[in-house]
């Protein structure tokens, strides 16, 4: 989002995990009225919509947690906020809690013009990752990626993502220590 409004598109993040918000923390530091609010009637879109210090970058907090965030997403007024604000913004990231135990993402992914996954590295399962796959598939949500996070690019060896990181930052790293890469192995990397 901030790489987005640093090109001069204007951007939006909706904190739209009523069950675990986060993006007041970063923002804020309260998580006041907002999303929650104004799909349940008591706010106006304009009022829960706020600025950065990031130009171009604006949010939408989650509000208060309340007891149907499932309903409140599937609503026609979720959609039709969305095609609203995709009006005023070039690009709209919409944080969501975990895909599998909820239904609040996957009621999401047919709102929205892609769904990218995000997974932490050493972490998820491949069978997670494979099965959340499989409930998007469900619903022909179109998934444009994946995010692999908390990688450790300093971490050595054959075990995992890391490898693959550390590599690329060895072969793109310092110019005096650029080379080409060696050929990988498949069966050496698990993913």
């Amino acid at each position: 989002a901030i790489a987005f409004s640093q090109l001069g598109s204007p951007v939006l993040i909706i904190d739209a995990d009523m069950r675990k918000p986060r993006i007041h923390k970063i923002f804020s530091g309260a998580n006041g009225v907002g999303l929650s609010n104004f799909l349940s009637g008591n706010a106006e879109l304009n009022s829960i919509i706020r600025q950065t210090k990031i130009p171009n970058l604006f949010y939408i907090l989650s509000g208060p947690l309340p007891p149907n965030p499932s309903e409140l997403l599937g609503s026609s007024l979720f959609k039709s906020m969305v095609e609203s604000l995709g009006e005023r913004f070039d690009h709209i990231v919409i944080d969501a809690p975990p895909i599998l135990g909820f239904a609040d993402s996957t009621v999401l992914s047919t709102s929205v013009d892609g769904t990218i996954l995000v997974v932490q590295a050493g972490k998820t399962p491949r069978e997670t990752l494979l099965r959340a796959k499989d409930v998007l598939s469900q619903v022909n949500a179109r998934i444009l990626g994946v995010v692999i996070n908390r990688v450790n690019i300093r971490r050595g060896g054959y075990d995992g993502y890391g490898y693959y990181y550390y590599r690329y930052h060895y072969y793109y790293g310092e110019k005096s220590k650029r080379e080409e890469l060696p050929h990988i192995k498949k069966e050496s990397v698990s993913t």
